[in-house]
């Protein structure tokens, strides 16, 4: 369910409001279990 999420903000997200660049952080949130709660802690402005 997170991983839906994250790619939910992904893709409605401007770049601005991101942090570093959302190819960067697709793979990121292909990891289980880690990678998509990071993005939702950390990745966000």
């Amino acid at each position: 369910m997170a991983k839906l999420a994250a790619w939910h903000y992904l893709y409605h997200l401007p770049a601005e409001k991101i942090r570093g660049k959302k190819g960067w952080w697709l793979p990121i949130t292909l990891i289980n279990g880690v990678g998509s709660p990071a993005f939702l802690l950390f990745g966000r402005k």
